[in-house]
């Protein structure tokens, strides 16, 4: 299952929330808290601490050119200083001062580093996205997201979508509120069975659809009367989704 967002919330945004390296926080839950000291929360903090700082201490000319992206001048400098250093005072003067320079620089990142943006998103937009947190796996409501999400994704993934003959009746948006609406139900305790099986009725339908026009495509139906065909009930499927009745024509 993956995580739904309520429709205010921008793909970009969503995108980077997806990606988050951490588990999110569920809805009821408390949100994740600002990091105390302004930098990157625990994983990717140190990760970053001690990746720069052991090629600050012992590789400055790879720091330079990797994290500064330029500064070559700088690294080529810093680097002949730390040759020096061995050279003149041993290898173990080498690893003391490369020590003591990674330590700094980590020390530096670790309370200036800035919060990256997926988890301020993360903590701004609490309580306005649902994940395996508020429906975890094996649960009922986990089970019936996963069918509403199948059924957007068979729509989504269709010639009938590519080819946009939903235009005007069925949209990106029009199906992430369906998607939202069905999850925030879910995490109450009061699911939308009936809106997810629209959802499923749609989904098949375009099924048929496509079926019909790669039909086309080959030859193998002469005329695009039953595309056509089928193309009206999935309208009529949608505009039954869209209305809330419960009859759904053949």
């Amino acid at each position: 299952m993956r995580p739904v967002f309520a429709p205010e919330i921008p793909e970009y945004e969503r995108r980077l929330i997806r990606g988050m390296p951490r588990p999110l926080v569920a809805a009821d839950g408390a949100p994740p808290r600002e990091p105390r000291w302004g930098g990157r929360a625990t994983v990717e903090g140190f990760g970053t601490m001690f990746l720069a700082g052991a090629l600050f201490g012992f590789l400055p000319i790879m720091w330079c050119c990797i994290v500064t992206w330029g500064s070559v001048t700088f690294g080529l400098l810093m680097e002949a200083v730390m040759i020096g250093i061995w050279v003149a005072f041993g290898f173990t003067a080498f690893v003391a001062v490369g020590s003591v320079m990674a330590a700094f620089l980590g020390i530096m990142i670790f309370i200036f580093f800035e919060e990256g943006d997926d988890a301020r998103l993360a903590r701004e937009h609490h309580g306005r996205y649902l994940s395996t947190a508020d429906l975890p796996p094996g649960s009922p409501g986990h089970e019936c997201m996963l069918r509403a999400q199948d059924a957007i994704d068979t729509i989504t993934g269709s010639r009938v979508w590519d080819a946009e003959w939903l235009a005007g009746l069925m949209d990106e948006e029009t199906l992430a509120r369906h998607e939202w609406g069905i999850a925030e139900g879910l995490a109450v305790g009061s699911p939308d069975d009936l809106r997810v099986q629209r959802l499923e009725e749609v989904a098949e339908r375009v099924r048929a659809a496509d079926t019909a026009a790669r039909d086309v495509e080959s030859g193998e139906l002469e005329t695009d009367e039953v595309l056509q065909q089928r193309l009206g009930a999935v309208r009529t499927a949608v505009t039954v989704l869209a209305s809330g009745d419960n009859n759904v024509p053949s």
